[in-house]
């Protein structure tokens, strides 16, 4: 097994089976749930936004490990960042998982690079990567962002 594909997976393990910020979050500004109908996954994203800033992200995962973990990951990645870099990571994500040729850079994305040996569990990982570009673009009823 190649140290790409190891880490890869002891860190969608560890992620799947403790993942970070799953729960609910208090006051959360922008929301969207992303369903993968092929399998059932749900994933239920839920951001407090102060201005530009991504305060706090939450998550709720119904599914598959990859679903749980890639949505943990993300959690780490865009909490305490800027709207514009988790834009771009999730466009990154994508074009990982569905660009003939992937980005050359991935950064702190290079460990969901293995995926894409298993086209079958693409979408289990873009999944809350969806949630998170729908709910940039969405705001909740009456919520001051």
């Amino acid at each position: 097994m190649s140290d790409a594909r190891a880490l890869y997976q002891a860190l969608m393990i560890d992620h799947g089976n403790a993942p970070r910020r799953h729960g609910t979050l208090e006051a959360p500004t922008h929301e969207a749930r992303a369903t993968n109908p092929l399998c059932g996954d749900r994933v239920t994203l839920r951001l407090r936004l102060a201005g530009e800033v991504i305060e706090a992200v939450r998550f709720e995962a119904r599914g598959c490990l990859l679903a749980t973990a890639s949505s943990s990951i993300l959690g780490e990645l865009v909490e305490g960042g800027s709207v514009s870099r988790a834009r771009e990571l999730a466009h990154t994500v994508h074009a990982l998982l569905t660009d003939p040729v992937p980005p050359g850079e991935l950064g702190p994305l290079d460990v969901l690079a293995p995926v894409r040996d298993f086209p079958a569990r693409l979408a289990c990982v873009e999944l809350p990567w969806r949630a998170l570009k729908a709910a940039l673009d969405s705001k909740l009823h009456g919520a001051l962002a």
